[in-house]
């Protein structure tokens, strides 16, 4: 029997131009008005809503992911799960109790099952039930916002799974910020994710944990490992190749050391639980290390940990090396990529300062340009042969903490001299090919975003006559502040 109407269409048109462009909503719809419809759109539906998935720490979106497993079909498409950090507040109900009694109890009863759900192991069962029934999962990450994408819908959000409910059914949001400073959600989760993966025995290369909100960032404390669980977590750490982190060191306890005051900086001979981590992920390629600006001295001591020689070799498979939003010296960034020189092709830098010693002399022609002395010292370390750099963002910092932006022109210096016209500047340089000869090319490029030196005008008073004025504008002054 001859199809008519939409159906009767070729695949690639109704695929393409019709469903292509439909809100999520009137997809659906379509889907659901024939079986012919519903086979014929699944592969595309399935790619884009279950490719990549963002759920949370609740009963029913766990359980959703957990469904979603069990399905024969859709859970062969799940590549990418992500747990995103949204938590009930513990006096949200508060906000609800006058206007709506009946969601101010619902919310409560909400907050009660997450923090049981998170407490007595639930969420670790339901996680590890899913990983295990997930064959094609490649990657698991973090978030504490909601990302845009969803074209269908305008400016619409890819929300975790079941917020967007909850605030529909309650109008109270539910909120990513830890409301406890001392109990830190991200962390929990990011050890959560291995322990379940560990029990699931199961492995994704890849772990990304992008946070954006101010001060949030993985404890040191996450990244350590009980000696009697380093056996399970063996085959989870095996299987990493790329682990892209935010890092917020300033969570780990100084408190057990004792430190003579004043305290210069971060105490000498810590253990960095996150070094040790890095020594069990033998097969990693990619490394990302975002920071926060709020724990300054954090940087030098993973930095400095990281050079100090080990029983065994660290990140023998690193090929990429990433660092963001961290202040620290050259000689120490220097060491780190000398550490890994045979293996690494690639590294990247995202705001990140270089820090520079002053000089008693101020002239112009004492103006130090931090960046091109450290990568023309990256030229020299040996057996280095990168294949990629990217800077974006980037300056360099003072020892009293003064900053200036660092760009990027088209020209070198010889011909921006010779050229009347002004440069054309970019906060941003990606280079491939062979360090040989794309770093000196860059180095040229490199432009220090000096202040213009302020000129003063010189002020002629006229005598005794403009002192007279200038004591009078003064008393007038003070008569109406008294006013």
């Amino acid at each position: 029997m001859a199809r008519s109407g939409l159906a009767s269409m070729p695949i690639e048109l109704l695929v393409h131009i019709i469903a292509t462009y439909l809100p999520t909503k009137d997809l659906g719809a379509l889907r659901l008005t024939s079986r012919y419809f519903e086979k014929t759109l699944f592969d595309t539906f399935a790619k884009e809503f279950f490719t990549k998935k963002q759920f949370m720490l609740t009963t029913p979106s766990l359980q959703a992911l957990v469904d979603i497993s069990k399905h024969a079909a859709l859970s062969k498409f799940v590549k990418h799960v992500i747990i995103g950090l949204e938590q009930y507040d513990a006096h949200g109900h508060d906000l609800l109790s006058e206007t709506s009694p009946t969601h101010a109890e619902t919310y409560r009863a909400s907050w009660a099952d997450q923090v049981k759900l998170t407490t007595n192991g639930r969420d670790r069962e339901l996680l590890a039930h899913a990983f295990r029934n997930l064959p094609n999962l490649r990657t698991l990450g973090i978030r504490d916002y909601s990302a845009n994408g969803r074209a269908r819908e305008g400016d619409a959000k890819w929300h975790s799974y079941g917020a967007p409910t909850i605030f529909a059914a309650m109008g109270v949001p539910l909120t990513c910020s830890a409301p406890n400073p001392s109990f830190d959600f991200a962390t929990k989760v990011y050890e959560l994710l291995l322990l379940a993966l560990a029990d699931a025995n199961a492995s994704v290369p890849s772990i990304e944990v992008i946070l954006r909100k101010r001060g949030a960032g993985l404890g040191d404390f996450g990244f350590y490992l009980p000696p009697d669980l380093v056996p399970k977590l063996e085959p989870v750490l095996d299987g990493l190749q790329t682990l892209l982190l935010t890092i917020n060191l300033k969570l780990k306890s100084h408190h057990f050391t004792y430190i003579p005051l004043p305290m210069p900086g971060p105490p000498p001979d810590t253990r960095v639980y996150l070094t040790e981590f890095l020594t069990h992920t033998k097969n990693l390629k990619h490394l990302r290390l975002n920071f926060q600006h709020g724990c300054p001295d954090a940087p030098a001591e993973l930095l400095q940990s990281i050079c100090k020689p080990t029983d065994s070799a660290m990140l023998p498979c690193l090929e990429n090396l990433d660092f963001g939003m961290m202040a620290t010296t050259p000689a120490l960034v220097l060491q780190v990529i000398a550490k890994f020189a045979p293996t690494l092709r690639s590294v990247g830098f995202w705001k990140v300062s270089l820090m520079y010693t002053r000089s008693a002399s101020h002239s112009n022609d004492n103006l130090p340009n931090t960046w091109r002395n450290f990568l023309q010292h990256t030229l020299n370390i040996e057996n280095l042969h990168l294949t990629g750099m990217m800077l974006g963002c980037i300056d360099q910092k003072n020892d009293v903490g003064s900053s200036v932006a660092v760009h990027f022109s088209s020209r070198t210096e010889e011909e921006s001299i010779a050229d009347s016209e002004p440069d054309h500047l970019e906060k941003s340089r990606e280079c491939k090919g062979d360090m040989k000869a794309f770093l000196p090319q860059l180095i040229s490029n490199l432009r220090v975003q000096w202040p213009k030196p302020q000129v003063v005008p010189e002020i002629e008073l006229d005598g005794d006559e403009d002192e007279d004025e200038d004591m009078a504008g003064e008393e007038e002054t003070e008569a109406d502040e008294e006013e």
